[in-house]
């Protein structure tokens, strides 16, 4: 899972914070990378061209044998999403 944040998007804080506050699994489930989006830049910009989702701030995707099986942005961005992909 990728959290792609950009610092100096107050909306996208309160998100990454919320997600923060709500996150109830661990990374024995799934693997969870933060990317900060100005530090990170050509990483950032790699995303979209490799898995073919539009770039957004902040946005979540979920990838499984290198495909996105889930992405959402801003508000979209719900934990009870990503934990019905996870194995029981």
């Amino acid at each position: 899972m990728i959290f792609k944040h950009s610092v100096s998007c107050g909306i996208s804080n309160m998100v990454w914070h919320q997600f923060q506050n709500n996150i109830d699994f661990t990374n024995e489930h799934i693997e969870m990378l933060y990317l900060d989006l100005i530090a990170n830049r050509n990483i950032s910009n790699e995303i979209t061209p490799r898995f073919q989702v539009l770039h957004q701030s902040p946005q979540i995707l979920v990838i499984q044998n290198k495909e996105v099986v889930h992405h959402a942005s801003h508000s979209a961005i719900r934990i009870s999403n990503i934990k019905e992909l996870l194995p029981s």
